[in-house]
């Protein structure tokens, strides 16, 4: 079974609001879409579908739609673009044609769906104002934690604060599409929530909206793939004989490492694997030198606190 028959997305953008139009939501909606159906290697990724500027209603009837049970489908992923309002009644997203009989969805509403939804896995990632309204209770500061197990969520702002739009996407968005394209991925390129709302709570500061990470899950799902900045057959080899067959090991590295040489091989591969290991933030070098420059200077390479991680996962034979 193919990877896209057992994952699912619905992405949802809406500039045309008639008192409060937006302009990057749509493109917003559409880059989403676009990244998340396939990995960078072309492979297909999530099975999508796009719906730009919809009404209250229809906007319900797809997110029902989304949740039916389906019985190959294992994770769903709802990504959403547009406006949030927040009153004494609770939160909503917005749809196109609100007005004080029909909002939108109501956050009360979704956070049901959610919960009665059998599919396995639930991502939900927003870029609105008020987006953490999840179980905050109605006229409250307080929250709630009321979603069940093995629910993701991802989103712009807190309850009480507002989104961005700068160009052609949302602030919070943008920074996702930059995770999504390999920024956010770890050494073997899986790019998961939790590496996205690391990095967009890195660029976005305290100052600025505040995004919420939110998850139930015992282990990270990868949400994208992306190309790896060392192959898992080049990976195994940190902890070869030829490499860290020691978790402490300090490497010395001398100006001879340094060679094109073409009858010393050995001494050029094994300085190409280790620029890998550096570039994939596995190995470090003291003052912050490259491989290259601490062999010059006659230094020393050692294991990262990320190439222990992995050092431990080779001698646990877990990865």
């Amino acid at each position: 079974m193919k990877i896209s028959e057992t994952r699912k997305a619905l992405f949802i953008g809406i500039n045309d609001y008639h008192k409060a139009p937006l302009g990057a939501c749509v493109n917003d909606a559409k880059s989403m879409k676009e990244l998340l159906e396939k990995n960078e290697d072309g492979s297909p990724n999530f099975s999508s579908s796009l719906v730009t500027n919809v009404t209250g209603a229809n906007f319900r009837d797809k997110i029902l739609k989304l949740l039916k049970e389906e019985r190959s489908c294992q994770h769903a992923l709802l990504y959403f673009s547009g406006h949030g309002h927040v009153d004494n009644t609770g939160g909503y997203l917005v749809g196109k044609d609100f007005s004080k009989e029909d909002i939108g969805v109501k956050m009360e509403w979704l956070v049901d769906q959610l919960n009665q939804s059998n599919i396995p896995e639930i991502t939900v990632i927003l870029d609105c104002c008020h987006a953490d309204d999840f179980g905050r209770e109605a006229g409250s500061d307080k929250t709630t934690s009321n979603l069940r197990d093995n629910i993701t969520l991802l989103v712009a702002t807190k309850w009480d604060d507002v989104a961005s739009e700068r160009g052609q996407h949302g602030v919070f968005t943008n920074i996702l599409l930059k995770g999504l394209r390999g920024a956010a991925a770890d050494a073997q390129g899986n790019i998961t929530a939790s590496g996205l709302y690391n990095m967009v709570d890195s660029l976005l500061s305290p100052w600025q909206q505040r995004p919420v990470f939110k998850s139930s899950i015992t282990q990270m799902t990868v949400l994208r793939e992306s190309l790896a900045d060392v192959e898992k057959e080049c990976l195994r080899q940190l902890n070869s004989l030829d490499f860290f067959d020691d978790r402490d090991r300090k490497i010395q590295l001398r100006p001879k490492d340094v060679t094109k040489d073409p009858l010393m091989k050995r001494a050029y591969s094994r300085m190409t694997t280790l620029l890998r290991f550096y570039r994939a933030g596995l190995i470090k070098c003291p003052d912050r030198m490259s491989p290259y420059e601490a062999a010059i200077n006659g230094s020393y390479c050692e294991l990262s606190d990320a190439g222990q991680f992995f050092w431990d996962l080779l001698a646990q034979k877990q990865f």
